[in-house]
């Protein structure tokens, strides 16, 4: 189900995206303060990416319909993290927040591959 959009303005007169998630219609705030947050600290690392390089099995869960961190963004580091699994599942931007219980049990059945556990 997609998020509905609302508007509202805070205190201190900065325009406020509201978006409803789930089934809950639990609403959560997307705000300026988050997006500098972002700003000073994504934009800089994907313009001038670090040359780092892991050999650990690395697990990216990237929702479907994230218009932020989009699918391509999370998943074409393979020359950083040669041993990457990648699983695309159904969600926006907050779909750890609204199905947590998802992630866990993706983040178990990856750790249970690589360690080699019975399941």
């Amino acid at each position: 189900m997609p998020p509905s959009k609302s508007t509202a303005t805070s205190s201190d007169g900065t325009r406020l995206a509201i978006y409803t998630y789930g089934e809950s219609g639990a609403p959560v705030l997307v705000c300026v303060h988050g997006i500098k947050l972002y700003r000073a600290n994504v934009v800089p690392r994907l313009l001038r990416p670090a040359p780092r390089r892991t050999g650990v099995p690395v697990l990216t869960v990237s929702p479907d319909a994230d218009p932020f961190v989009t699918t391509p963004l999370q998943t074409g580091i393979e020359a950083w993290a040669p041993n990457l699994t990648v699983k695309v599942i159904r969600g926006g931007h907050w779909m750890p927040r609204n199905d947590p219980g998802l992630v866990a049990g993706l983040v178990r059945d990856h750790t249970r591959k690589v360690a080699r556990w019975e399941t």
